[in-house]
C-alpha cells in the first residue's frame, strides 16, 4: 500500500539511532478500541460496567476500550424535527409504557398513532384482547390511564423500534408483557 511504502522509504532514510543504556525503556501504550452504542437512561452505564469487566479479566493484552453512546441518528432529520410537536396520543413510532392503579406494568412499541394503540389496549370485551385489556376484564375495578402513556423511545426504523422495546422490557421487567423481548438482543458474538 502506499502508506506502507512510505513508511518503509522514511524509515530507510533515517539513521539509526544507537540507545543510550541509561535511557529507561519506552512503554508502548495498550492499543484503543471505540465502540459506538446506542444510548439508554440507565442501562448504558451497566453495559459499560459489564463490558470493562469481562475485558479486565479476559484481555491479557490490556486494550483500552472507549464506549460511545450516541443516540444512533443517521440522517439530518433524525437529528431535529423539521415539524412541531403534535399531540401525545398522535404520536406513532413510539416504546410506549403503561401502569395500572394496582401497579402492573406493560411496555409495547406501535408504529401507529398511540390514540389506536390505546384503543385496542381499553377493549375489554370479544375476543383477541391486549394483555393490558385481558387484566383489565379479570380485574373490573383497577384502571389504567390510556390518555397519557409515557413514551419511553422513538424510531423512524422499525427494527431500532423493536430493539428499543427489548431494552426497556429487559430493564423493567414489565408483569403484563407475556413476551420476554420482541427482538433477540445479543451482546457477544461466542
Amino acid at each position: 500500500s502506499f502508506i506502507g511504502k512510505f513508511l518503509n522509504r522514511k524509515r530507510e532514510s533515517t539513521p539509526a539511532v544507537v540507545p543510550d543504556p541509561e535511557v529507561r525503556a519506552i512503554q508502548v501504550e495498550p492499543r484503543k478500541v471505540f465502540c459506538r452504542l446506542p444510548f439508554i437512561d440507565g442501562m448504558s452505564q451497566k453495559v459499560q460496567k459489564t463490558i470493562r469487566g469481562f475485558l479486565g479479566k479476559y484481555d491479557p493484552t490490556g486494550t483500552k476500550f472507549k464506549l460511545i453512546f450516541l443516540d444512533n441518528c443517521s440522517y439530518l432529520g433524525d437529528r431535529f424535527s423539521f415539524k412541531d410537536k403534535g399531540p401525545l396520543l398522535m404520536r406513532s413510532n413510539v416504546v410506549y409504557h403503561l401502569t395500572c392503579s394496582c401497579g402492573e406494568q406493560y411496555i409495547g412499541e406501535t408504529e401507529r398513532n398511540l390514540v389506536e394503540r390505546m384503543e385496542e389496549h381499553a377493549r375489554t370485551e370479544g375476543a383477541g384482547l391486549s394483555a393490558v385489556g385481558e387484566h383489565l376484564r379479570a380485574n373490573p375495578d383497577h384502571t389504567v390511564d390510556f390518555q397519557s402513556p409515557k413514551v419511553l423511545g422513538t424510531s423512524p426504523y422499525h427494527h431500532k423500534l423493536l430493539i428499543k422495546e427489548a431494552l426497556y422490557i429487559q430493564q423493567h421487567q414489565p408483569s403484563l408483557n407475556s413476551q420476554v423481548w420482541s427482538k433477540k438482543l445479543y451482546v457477544f458474538n461466542v
